[in-house]
């Protein structure tokens, strides 16, 4: 009646609560500035563990493994972990932790220094997918030094937690893999920080990179989450998502790569549309780390700090 409408000619009557952009992308714009101020200009502190020469002489002159020091805003860096907050409402850190990263760096660095360009891994992989002859070969071809880290939440080591969530009809439980998944994000947004602005300061490989040329590359799942990644990062003004896509709830049922996790819903879930209540209960906590919540960032509302001559180059595969 408040709004002028007869009960006697109203068939239906709801209301409803819709995300605002400030609850999908608040906790996340929050750590990534937040971290940006606790590590300093310089970015994460790096610690190189290993160096070959041999993975691929022709192409590669060295490859780099290492980690670096990423605030840590979980209670344990560990599948399964939880955000925790601060009486603002906002995540909190936890002092920091050890993320691993690879770097390779391409035999024509040594001929003039590299650009740089962060990979982003397919789904539940890890960083070591850079070490594909292709990327090998384009990266001396191109003269590109190629890194990455995991996104941790949904790297390889995250399967296990969601499949048994899953099997266990625990979705609640899936919520931790969204609260990972806020870390592996600002873990890749930090490592560019390190390698444009502390990597290039180091007395041995420092100047067979160039600190100024700054690019990301991701590839299915990396090429989805790339999508946050170039919503937020102060950094990159170029970027390339190839095969990507959103919202994630209507990718999965067209994705290969999930048959073995729809193997496990169907079990769970027979009924086709208590599937698709799963997936829709399910991407309410994705909306805070896939490009669902962040495309229009990219471009349209950017960010603060967001770089003021952005572009994205989308690779597509039709059917």
């Amino acid at each position: 009646d408040g709004v002028g409408l007869d009960k006697a000619d109203t068939q239906l009557v709801w209301d409803f609560t819709t995300a605002s952009r400030a609850s999908n992308t608040g906790w996340m714009v929050h750590m990534r500035d937040e971290a940006e101020t606790l590590v300093g200009e310089s970015g994460p502190g790096y610690t190189i563990t290993e160096v070959d020469t041999t993975i691929d002489p022709v192409n590669i002159a060295f490859k780099l493994t290492g980690t670096m020091d990423v605030p840590l805003y979980l209670d344990t860096p560990d599948p399964g972990a939880s955000l925790l907050f601060g009486d603002d409402g906002m995540p909190e850190p936890n002092g920091t932790y050890q993320v691993e990263w690879e770097l390779l760096i391409p035999q024509s660095a040594l001929l003039a220094p590299s650009k740089l360009l962060q990979h982003g891994h397919g789904l539940l992989g890890s960083y070591d997918q850079i070490e594909s002859e292709h990327f090998r070969t384009f990266c001396n071809t191109n003269n590109y030094s190629i890194f990455a880290t995991k996104l941790v939440g949904m790297a390889e080591e995250d399967e296990n937690f969601i499949v048994s969530s899953i099997a266990d009809g625990k979705l609640d439980d899936l919520a931790h893999m969204f609260d990972r998944m806020h870390q592996g994000t600002l873990n890749s947004l930090q490592l560019m920080t390190m390698m444009s602005r502390g990597m290039t300061q180091d007395p041995t490989y420092g100047p067979l990179l160039d600190g100024d040329e700054r690019y990301y590359w991701g590839i299915s799942q990396g090429g989805i989450s790339g999508g946050v990644y170039m919503a937020l990062s102060k950094d990159v003004e170029r970027g390339v998502l190839e095969v990507m896509g959103q919202p994630y709830n209507l990718l999965l049922n067209r994705s290969v790569d999930f048959e073995p996790f729809f193997a496990i819903v169907n079990l769970r879930y027979p009924d086709p549309r208590a599937q698709q209540h799963f997936l829709g209960l399910v991407q309410m906590g994705w909306d805070r780390v896939e490009p669902n919540g962040y495309t229009k960032h990219i471009f349209n509302i950017p960010f603060p700090g967001s770089p003021p001559n952005r572009r994205v180059l989308m690779r597509a595969a039709v059917g």
